[in-house]
């Protein structure tokens, strides 16, 4: 609108049709617009502004230039001949486009990238924006612009797809052996509950955006919502069920931990009330001096001794200790509230990195790229 606008329309036309065809479209346009400003007296003087939203004097604030792009499609080069070009036969063409838009599983040769010249041109910023390559310049500084058509790279991205739900099923097996392995309390309390807690979150995090990129993405929709399903399974079925398993172990042994902490505490700030100078009386009798070093000691009877596995242990101090009733329901009741809690504050932190991340996208670069490296940082920091 600062130059000429949409009346500049028609002199971009390549050929006479599509001069006389845009002419017609306009002079309807024209006519529609006319009616509509006679109609509406508090119609905008210029119903074709870049900005109709903004006042007159406000469009002029901000640096504002507009484009003139002309782009020249090159010819495809076979690399069956040095000098040949494919667009000399159509029928190969044909076949790969075709193949490209409704795949059928036949065979087609590879689609060769496609490259266009381009020219830029703005008229009220006064500056002009050309690719480099031949002939003004050698292929080594340029080939003006080059790359794959939108067919090819989606099916590139599903491939790639592909391997990494791969990549989710191996190690959804591996994890699924892991719980196996450790499917005793003793082998669950030396298991890191961070590392599993960040893997599974990894996963929680893949399965979401998968999920958000193939709503956009209609070429590789079935290819990532096939992913995050597996992404999905790998967290919803089997990480939080090894994650709640370790929990459920650790949880107890850290408030007997803390009960012993605060006994020991406690039992040193206390002052002692035995008298000095008297005795201590305990169940085994006063407390006497050592036996003397003419005393008979135990005599080795050549038994056997008894080696107990691991796990055998905690039932041997379990069955010499038992836990009063009061006390195992207390307990029950504590490590349910505890592993609701660790539920809801895992999916919640997982949704705050979602929505935070998609944020993300809009800040400036230098920020983007340390949020990106704070956070892959952090989750490949499980193996400390």
């Amino acid at each position: 609108d600062k130059f000429a606008g949409i009346f500049a329309l028609p002199h971009l036309a390549l050929s006479e049709t599509t001069f006389h065809s845009s002419q017609q479209l306009l002079k309807r346009t024209l006519n529609k617009t006319i009616e509509l400003q006679k109609n509406n007296p508090d119609a905008l003087s210029n119903p074709w502004s870049s900005s109709p939203d903004t006042a007159s004097n406000a469009a002029w604030t901000v640096p504002h230039c507009e484009y003139i792009a002309y782009l020249q499609q090159h010819p495809v080069p076979s690399p069956l001949g040095r000098t040949g070009y494919w667009s000399e036969n159509s029928l190969t063409l044909d076949s790969i486009e075709d193949e490209l838009r409704f795949p059928t599983g036949r065979s087609a040769p590879p689609p060769p990238p496609m490259q266009m010249s381009m020219l830029l041109f703005s008229p009220d910023c006064g500056f002009i924006l050309e690719s480099k390559g031949p002939p003004d310049y050698a292929p080594q500084e340029g080939l003006h612009l080059r790359g794959p058509k939108l067919e090819a790279l989606f099916s590139t991205g599903r491939r790639y797809v592909l391997l990494y739900a791969f990549t989710l099923s191996a190690q959804l097996l591996f994890l699924v052996r892991q719980m196996k392995e450790a499917s005793t309390p003793s082998t669950r309390s030396r298991i890191s509950l961070y590392t599993v807690g960040m893997l599974a979150m990894g996963d929680g995090f893949a399965a979401i955006t998968f999920m958000i990129v193939g709503m956009f993405l209609d070429g590789a929709w079935l290819t990532l919502v096939t992913t995050a399903f597996v992404a999905l399974l790998a967290v919803s079925f089997f990480g939080m069920k090894f994650l709640l398993d370790v929990w459920s172990v650790q949880a107890p042994e850290r408030r007997r931990q803390e009960r012993q902490q605060q006994s020991a505490a406690t039992a040193t700030t206390a002052p002692s009330t035995t008298p000095a100078g008297f005795p201590i009386i305990t169940a085994a009798g006063a407390d006497t001096l050592p036996p003397p070093v003419t005393a008979r000691t135990a005599a080795n009877s050549g038994a056997m001794p008894i080696i107990l596995p691991p796990d055998q242990d905690e039932l041997t101090d379990a069955a010499a200790n038992p836990t009063p009733p009061a006390a195992a329901t207390d307990t029950a009741t504590a490590t349910r509230s505890d592993l609701g809690a660790l539920y809801t504050r895992f999916y919640f932190i997982l949704l705050l990195l979602v929505f935070l991340s998609l944020h993300a996208t809009s800040w400036p670069p230098t920020l983007r790229s340390l949020y990106t490296t704070a956070l892959s940082f952090l989750y490949l920091s499980f193996w400390t």
